[in-house]
């Protein structure tokens, strides 16, 4: 019998296009589990939220009034109101807040929050940049509960 197998060379370039298909395909599934850091002031948007410094009063019942005393102009707020049964949601509300600036938020009106609130925290939203787009933060270590 004469057997013969492919030549020393093949076998090496075979086996180094395989290694470096194999590699291609865990790196595309391992960026997956890495997101872009989102920056803002030139560093992470996380280091930003240290400086976040909001201040939220109970005007009346479905009004808030926000005070940010803090270094970092707030894009927007989310409410996280709870129905008084243990479910929460998050509610986006609309509206800026510039540093040293004072607002009112009508929850009604500026916020897409449904049903009877009975307990809100407040969390203040910040945009900064990912690549060439804009990416909204939520500081969650921020919550303001009242």
């Amino acid at each position: 019998m004469n057997k013969r197998g492919i030549s020393p060379v093949i076998a090496t370039v075979l086996l180094i296009a395989i290694v470096v298909v194999i590699a291609t395909i865990i790196f595309i599934w391992a960026s997956n589990f890495v997101g872009e850091d989102i920056e803002k002031f030139g560093s992470s948007i996380k280091n930003a939220c240290v400086d976040v410094d909001l201040e939220v009063s109970e005007i009346t019942p479905g009004y808030l009034n926000i005070i940010n005393r803090g270094q970092v102009p707030v894009f927007a707020v989310n409410l996280k109101v709870d129905d008084g049964s243990g479910n929460s949601e998050i509610s986006k509300c609309t509206g800026s807040f510039s540093p040293g600036q004072t607002g009112v938020l009508n929850i009604g009106n500026d916020c897409d929050a449904s049903g009877e609130v009975t307990v809100i925290s407040v969390i203040p939203v910040l945009v900064g940049t990912s690549g060439d787009e804009n990416k909204e933060y939520a500081c969650e270590k921020n919550q303001i509960t009242l």
